[in-house]
């Protein structure tokens, strides 16, 4: 990930919350987020950054409908 993406979500981690975060990672045995009570990490396996985007926002809604 990348590094300033990784501080600026580190920093909504501490100091915002009253918003809820949806992080997509590609699954990984280096993880350098930690779930947190506003920010939650999805793992997404696809093997194409293209089929990436386009499933990853079909599996948030659907992500999104069974838990809420």
């Amino acid at each position: 990930m990348d590094f300033v993406a990784l501080e600026s979500i580190r920093e909504l981690q501490k100091n915002d919350h009253a918003n809820e975060y949806f992080i997509f990672v590609t699954p990984s045995e280096d993880r350098c987020l930690e779930e947190s009570e506003n920010v939650h990490i999805i793992e997404l396996k696809c093997p194409t950054y293209p089929l990436w985007n386009v499933n990853g926002f079909l599996m948030f809604y659907i992500y999104l409908k069974s838990n809420w």
